[in-house]
């Protein structure tokens, strides 16, 4: 799970490494960023493991993202590329859910579901 997770924030952060991005009218906080990134890496890991689970529940992991924090993919779309636009805060960003990530492992472990 973490190695896809990181190829794909290496990734972004590659390709959007300009820092001329304008603010998005929307801005949406580092800490309301953050949250988003660990929940998106929790509904991927899910999805990729117990995909089952999701359609149990019919839950869409970008729906119930866009939903849970009241945004749209245009929202989205425009901060992740602003915050992407400076490598140093969003690999702080990055860093911060891979804490979250670890610290919630024995927990995940525990309640997870088999098959």
């Amino acid at each position: 799970m973490k190695k896809s997770f990181f190829i794909v924030v290496l990734f972004l952060i590659i390709s959007c490494g300009n820092s001329g991005v304008e603010k998005p009218e929307n801005l949406l906080s580092q800490a309301e960023m953050t949250a988003i990134f660990y929940d998106m890496a929790l509904l991927q890991s899910i999805q990729t493991t117990q995909p089952f689970v999701l359609d149990k529940y019919s839950i869409k992991p970008t729906d119930y993202i866009y939903k849970k924090y009241e945004i749209d993919s245009a929202t989205f779309f425009q901060n992740n590329k602003y915050y992407a636009s400076d490598p140093k805060t969003y690999k702080k960003m990055f860093d911060e859910v891979t804490k979250k990530l670890d610290e919630s492992m024995p927990e995940i472990e525990q309640n997870q579901v088999v098959k």
